[in-house]
């Protein structure tokens, strides 16, 4: 039996390879377009993913980095700063030296700024 799609042009068409003539309403038309679609659809969603990562990565500034010193795999803790109020430098907390005056806690870079505030504000 010859296809209606390709009566008069000679040559059977042939959609499969097992010699059969594919006709639109026969099961091997529909399995083989059902194949194909989900091919492409699947080609279609790995280009989209591959465009992704690619184009819309997250910046390096803003990705947590290892830190190789920190002895662990947990992520590095965050260090506090304080700014020293002479020279308006910000120092962590834990290496800055400390002056309590009325209740309150001032930090300083250094010996000679603790000095200056202790020396201006009496």
């Amino acid at each position: 039996m010859i296809c209606r799609m390709c009566s008069g042009f000679g040559k059977p068409f042939v959609w499969a390879n097992d010699g059969k003539h594919a006709q639109p309403g026969s099961s091997s038309f529909s399995l083989l377009t059902m194949i194909r679609l989900i091919l492409f659809f699947v080609l279609v969603y790995l280009f989209v993913q591959l465009l992704k990562k690619f184009f819309f990565a997250q910046p390096r500034s803003t990705r947590r980095m290892h830190d190789p010193f920190s002895g662990s795999g947990a992520a590095p803790a965050v260090r506090e700063m304080v700014q020293d109020p002479v020279c308006k430098v910000y120092v962590p907390k834990k290496d800055a030296l400390s002056l309590v005056r009325r209740g309150t806690t001032y930090y300083f870079c250094c010996e000679d700024c603790l000095k200056k505030f202790d020396s201006t504000n009496q």
